[in-house]
């Protein structure tokens, strides 16, 4: 819900991908929230989680989008969208939830 909502604002505020971001979005979410479902609320699962639903921006513009690039391209361009996905998206938000996470139980203290 909270990916489909993005793809809204980043829809009105003149996205260059258009309209399609909003299923672009949603579909980003979606695939995030089937794999916390299925490992549960653990790091590894936000890791991966996160470095899927990078990978389905790919897979949008790759079977929507239809763009015209050769399978090398759009293999390279899985592979860069994962691994970023898991270090910024996966890596980065554990790191922060947990920094916050530590802050809070100080100030409660």
């Amino acid at each position: 819900m909270t990916a489909t909502i993005k793809g809204l604002v980043e829809a009105i505020l003149f996205s260059y991908h258009g309209i399609p971001v909003i299923l672009m979005s949603a579909l980003q979410g979606l695939s995030l929230d089937i794999i916390i479902y299925i490992f549960g609320k653990r790091d590894l699962a936000f890791y991966l989680g996160c470095g899927i639903a990078s990978a389905s921006n790919v897979a949008f513009l790759q079977f929507f989008l239809l763009l015209p690039f050769p399978a090398a391209i759009f293999g390279f361009m899985y592979l860069l969208a994962f691994f970023s996905g898991v270090v910024f998206g996966g890596y980065g938000g554990v790191l922060l939830y947990k920094m916050v996470e530590i802050r809070m139980e100080r100030a409660n203290s």
